[in-house]
């Protein structure tokens, strides 16, 4: 009934990687690859291998992706194996993107040292992972002792917090009381927090400007206008203001 089962289920596949795994020790026993509903290669070492092997064919007899697949094996092929990654799609870059922001995520640490929402839980346990992440990529500006402890009293002195939720509350606040030169170790460090962009937001919308504005009329657009239309379009009440009230 299984093998039934199974074979009906590479009939249907265009392209892929099928395992047949023991029901007992549920260990794999044949790891195997289909293209257009037959199973072309039987007996592989691991999924791994037979992945590699897939796109050798592909490259031998200069298949097509699946439609339905064609950006999970654009991936697969451009970025995890950095096969021909020259140019990527519209979501393949901004996959890339996605991963680049999670795989750099040590360099947001930082951040941590200044959330308001975990204060409470940082006058308990110091947060000594991101104070030495901090030290490792901007020690030279900071004194590591003084920095400790002004940390050490901002998290227990509720009248410092003062409810103020917002990073530039903070540095305002510093500012206005003159407590900038009285913490610059702290001021310094909310300085440095304001400065690392926490989100990918700008290059999302770019990416949704694309559709609009590189269509098929427009496919030999250079990148140089492409952006300055990308620009205009995400800019565009800024333009529309500048029209009404012209500065030049």
């Amino acid at each position: 009934m299984e093998e039934d089962l199974l074979q009906s289920a590479i009939e249907k596949t265009t392209m892929g990687i099928f395992v047949k795994k023991d029901t007992a020790d549920n260990e794999a026993h044949d790891v195997g690859i289909v293209l257009e509903g037959v199973a072309v290669l039987h007996d592989l070492d691991s999924v791994d291998f037979a992945t590699s092997m897939l796109f050798g064919l592909i490259y031998a007899l200069n298949l097509q992706y699946p439609k339905k697949l064609r950006f999970t094996f654009e991936i697969l092929q451009k970025l995890v194996m950095e096969l021909d990654g020259g140019e990527l799609s519209i979501k393949a870059q901004h996959f890339k993107s996605k991963i680049h922001h999670l795989t750099s995520f040590p360099h947001f640490l930082p951040l941590e040292l200044v959330n308001p929402g975990k204060y409470d839980d940082m006058r308990q346990a110091f947060p000594e992972e991101a104070f030495q992440s901090v030290l490792k990529s901007y020690g030279h500006h900071f004194d590591s002792g003084r920095l400790r402890s002004k940390l050490q009293f901002l998290y227990s002195d509720q009248d410092l917090q003062s409810n103020r939720g917002k990073l530039c509350d903070y540095l305002v606040f510093l500012k206005d009381m003159e407590l900038d030169s009285a913490m610059p170790q702290l001021y310094k460090l909310f300085s440095l927090v304001a400065t690392i962009g926490a989100t990918s937001a700008g290059v999302e919308r770019s990416f949704s400007c694309l559709k609009r504005l590189k269509s098929y009329t427009r496919n030999t657009m250079g990148q140089g206008h492409l952006s300055s239309l990308a620009l205009l379009a995400i800019e565009r009440t800024l333009v529309k203001s500048l029209e009404k009230t012209p500065s030049w």
